[in-house]
């Protein structure tokens, strides 16, 4: 049986910030996302070789975007002034790392959905921890913006077709 590949071009990033339904991030060139578990070291004296067992996991990345005239786009959105195109969703993304935390000192979550194709995602709710832009001569203007998962990560479809949630 031949293997199935999939091509960077069919990735898809969606970000909702609130608890709206996420919507496609415009211009995005690449995302990259790592999962991490920490250990805890259960190494007792008079032992020589170290010891460990697994712990809490967390998830962090980061997504490229084309700069592009939709990365501005300040339109409002529909009636209750959510983003309702790639443009605005966009703006949204871009600007979520100076969205002020809440009244408890904690950061707005969002929501992120980072596609390998149509189907296949990882599903998470996410705190923006930076964004860069970039601009050089003989190049597009470009943005990154980097992430830290809070909660629960769920993976569609990328493991033998089955739901998975990493909690």
């Amino acid at each position: 049986m031949a293997s199935t590949f999939y091509r960077g071009e069919e990735g898809i990033v969606k970000f909702a910030a609130g608890a709206t339904t996420p919507l496609k991030v415009a211009s995005t060139r690449s995302w990259s996302f790592d999962i991490t578990r920490d250990t805890i070291e259960t190494s007792s004296q008079g032992t020589e070789a170290r010891t460990f067992v697994a712990s809490m996991f967390s998830g962090s990345g980061s997504v490229e975007l084309l700069f592009t005239s939709d990365s501005d786009d300040t339109a409002s959105g529909g009636s209750t002034g959510e983003p309702v195109d790639e443009g605005e969703v966009t703006q949204s993304f871009l600007t979520e790392i100076t969205t002020a935390a809440t009244s408890d000192n904690t950061a707005p979550v969002a929501k992120f959905e980072l596609y390998m194709d149509s189907t296949k995602k990882l599903t998470f709710d996410g705190i923006i921890t930076g964004t860069s832009y970039s601009s050089s001569s003989g190049d597009l203007s470009t943005a990154s913006v980097s992430f830290i998962t809070t909660g629960a990560i769920t993976t569609s479809s990328l493991f033998a077709d089955a739901v998975t949630n990493i909690s």
